[in-house]
């Protein structure tokens, strides 16, 4: 009994010290990145603005920027078979750095829309259909803003105290069937 107690603490121990080592070992992958990412600046005294909007005093910019980007974005989304065949709807979030020279980068998700079953479908196929309908969505949008993120024309940036500053945008796009 007692040589069985001695081996299970010894194991214990064993894999505490695994666990301690891993946290030890364990950086940051990607410093720069991390260091990049931390030079960006919030708030602003004047927020970026989409091509097109940038000879327009800084109150209006972001109501010119707002619209014409929102334009922009809808004439380009282009609404899934599948996820109109399944009726999928929602809001995505998709996130992106508008750089000093006003290109934009790091184009993520920040929410994604999920599929949409009641617990009454136990079909596999069915379900597998829904999630790949929802999917499509989230696809769409983030082409979408990576399309937008490879326009020739560029943001005009962000400016703190006068100097151009990176500032992270968050996009909404809703997908709705009529």
């Amino acid at each position: 009994m007692f040589k069985q107690f001695f081996f299970l603490a010894l194991l214990a121990l064993s894999f505490g010290k695994v666990e301690a080592q891993k946290e030890v070992i364990t950086l940051d992958p990607e410093p720069e990145k991390q260091k990049a990412l931390a030079e960006i600046f919030e708030p602003v005294d004047e927020m970026p603005a989409f091509p097109g909007c940038s000879e327009i005093d800084a109150k209006e910019r972001k109501i010119c920027s707002d619209k014409k980007m929102m334009a922009w974005v809808y004439s380009q989304v282009k609404y899934p078979e599948i996820s109109r065949a399944y009726a999928a709807q929602g809001t995505v979030i998709v996130s992106f750095i508008v750089e000093t020279d006003g290109s934009l980068s790091n184009v993520v998700f920040l929410k994604k829309i999920l599929p949409q079953y009641d617990e009454a479908i136990h079909d596999k196929k069915e379900i597998s259909a829904r999630k790949a309908a929802a999917a499509a969505l989230n696809v769409e949008a983030l082409r979408v803003v990576r399309k937008m993120a490879a326009m020739p024309e560029k943001w005009t940036p962000a400016k703190r105290r006068g100097q151009t500053v990176k500032i992270k945008q968050n996009l909404p796009i809703r997908f709705k069937l009529n």
